[in-house]
């Protein structure tokens, strides 16, 4: 059976930076950070290879962004949602929040503040 827990599954993993500024009204520049993400089935976001295909008429569902609860709660919890037979068909996006998982952890409390 396709998409069982026992099959491979389609998964890309990275990180991109975030750039950080102290204060809105600081131009003082952090070290960049890092935040990870997960993506499962990244082929489903391919053009499609049907040429005849028109712009606009791609047939994949659009993908599903799942955030994570938190603070300091990584997104390892909800990858069996990947596993769900309602989206065996969809592209699932996960991410770490900063300071979470595989998430760069700053050591300048200013940037979990509200107005960050």
């Amino acid at each position: 059976q396709s998409g069982s827990k026992s099959d491979p599954l389609d998964c890309k993993f990275g990180t991109f930076l975030l750039q950080r500024t102290a204060s809105s009204s600081s131009a003082r520049k952090l070290p960049p950070l890092r935040i990870a993400y997960r993506i499962i089935r990244p082929s489903l976001l391919e053009p499609p290879a049907n040429e005849n295909e028109q712009e606009g008429q791609h047939s994949q569902p659009a993908p599903l962004l799942v955030i994570h609860g938190g603070p300091s709660l990584p997104s390892e919890y909800l990858t069996p949602l990947a596993h769900n037979n309602h989206l065996q068909n969809r592209t699932v996006i996960f991410y770490d929040q900063l300071g979470c998982g595989w998430s760069s952890i700053s050591q300048n409390d200013d940037l979990y503040s509200v107005a960050q």
